[in-house]
């Protein structure tokens, strides 16, 4: 061996990826509104998640697993809205955040890990 060659090889995701890739790829939104007006945290979570909520607006949270299955739906009025996740097992789920007009305004992944 060489021992300053480069390694190559191609990746191939699981076939779960394919339901993930298309959750994220599926809404598309201005860059603006994913990122500033919501922030999930902690993350990685255990028993809760808090969804602050910049724009104090009704807001419908969506939790998804890594193959597209809707496990948790919760809507929250107030600035944090906190979701009980003590029941989903550890692993990475898909946040989803619609708004009044029922628009997805923010994707984002959470992990958890009790």
């Amino acid at each position: 061996a060489n021992p300053g060659s480069i390694l190559e090889f191609t990746y191939l995701p699981p076939a779960g990826m394919n339901a993930l890739q298309q959750l994220f790829t599926s809404t598309k939104l201005p860059s603006t509104t994913n990122e500033t007006s919501v922030d999930i945290y902690p993350n990685p979570a255990s028993d809760y998640m808090i969804v602050y909520n910049y724009k104090v607006e009704s807001r419908v949270i969506y939790i998804y697993d890594i193959n597209g299955r809707m496990l948790k739906k919760v809507t929250g009025k107030e600035m944090a809205t906190r979701v009980n996740i003590s029941d989903l097992a550890n692993g990475v789920y898909i946040v989803k955040i619609a708004g009044p007009d029922a628009r997805i305004i923010s994707t984002q992944k959470i992990i958890v890990a009790k």
